[in-house]
C-alpha cells in the first residue's frame, strides 16, 4: 500500500532529533509535510480497520439526544468529553453521564443497565450516578459535567 510506504519515510526523522544534521524535527517539519501524512494515515486506518475513519458529528449528536428518554428513574443525561467540547476526532467515543433517582447496584455494575437503545455510530462509555452521589464528585469532573451538553433532563 502506497500510503503506508509514504508514512514509513516519516517514522525516524520526525521522532528523533539526532536523525537530522541540525535542528529539531519540530523546526523542520511543517503543516505542508503533515497534511499529506495525515491523509495517508487515514487511508491506512481505513484499510486496517475496514471502516471509514470519519465521524458524522451531527448524526451522532442527533442519535445521542434520544438517550435517556423513556426511563422514569433517569433525571439527567449529559454528554461530556471531546464530543461535547467540540475537539472530537474520528476516533472519539461518547462519554455519557446518567443521573438516576437512586441506585442499588455497585457503581461498576450500573452501566450495562443503560445501553443506548440503538447504535450511535461511536462507542459509548456510560457513567451512572445516583442523584445523591453528585456531592462526591471531584471539582474537575463536576466542571466537566457542568460544561457538558445536556441530552435529556426530566421536567
Amino acid at each position: 500500500m502506497e500510503a503506508g510506504k509514504s508514512l514509513d519515510r516519516h517514522y525516524i526523522p520526525t521522532r528523533y532529533p539526532n536523525s537530522h544534521p541540525s535542528g529539531a524535527p519540530g523546526d523542520l517539519y511543517t503543516e505542508r509535510d503533515a497534511r499529506p501524512a495525515l491523509a495517508d494515515a487515514k487511508l491506512v486506518l481505513e484499510h486496517v480497520t475496514g471502516r471509514d475513519t470519519t465521524l458524522d458529528h451531527p448524526a451522532v449528536m442527533r442519535a445521542l439526544r434520544a438517550y435517556g428518554s423513556g426511563r422514569p428513574e433517569v433525571r439527567e443525561v449529559v454528554l461530556i468529553g471531546s464530543l461535547a467540547r467540540g475537539d472530537w476526532s474520528a476516533c472519539s467515543d461518547a462519554d455519557v453521564v446518567v443521573t438516576v433517582d437512586e441506585a442499588v447496584e455497585r457503581f461498576q455494575d450500573r452501566s450495562p443497565a443503560y445501553p443506548p437503545s440503538r447504535s450511535l455510530g461511536v462507542p459509548v462509555d456510560v457513567f451512572v450516578y445516583a442523584h445523591e452521589e453528585r456531592v462526591g464528585w471531584g471539582d474537575r469532573f463536576e466542571r466537566e459535567v457542568e460544561r457538558g451538553v445536556v441530552l435529556y433532563r426530566r421536567l
